[in-house]
């Protein structure tokens, strides 16, 4: 995953409780992840999708295998976060908030 490379910024989104079809969308791969989702540009030129719940603007610093997976250590460059949104969480095969109640989507 060259975006993933050491050097290489990322922008990590962690999605609002209301952003459950916007997490199945990203679910899977497609030619333009972005065209359909409404986002701008960041200032370090990556997309960072509206609405959200928090974002981490990082720096890849290593890359380490662990079985079939990458395991990817970032440094965390730059932090926003809305204190009045609540995060999507995914668990037990599941959307639910921080409380644990199901998603509002789901049920």
């Amino acid at each position: 995953m060259p975006s993933f490379e050491v050097g290489h910024k990322q922008l990590i989104h962690v999605l609002e409780r209301s952003q459950e079809a916007m997490a199945m969308h990203f679910a899977t791969v497609k030619e333009n992840q972005f065209a359909d989702i409404p986002h701008k540009i960041s200032a370090s030129g990556l997309p960072q999708i509206e609405g959200c719940a928090a974002y981490f603007e990082c720096e890849t610093v290593s890359v380490h295998t662990g079985g079939d997976h990458n395991i990817i250590v970032a440094k965390v460059l730059n932090l926003k976060h809305d204190p009045q949104s609540h995060p999507l969480i995914f668990a037990h095969s599941q959307f639910m908030g921080l409380d644990f109640s199901t998603s509002k989507e789901s049920s």
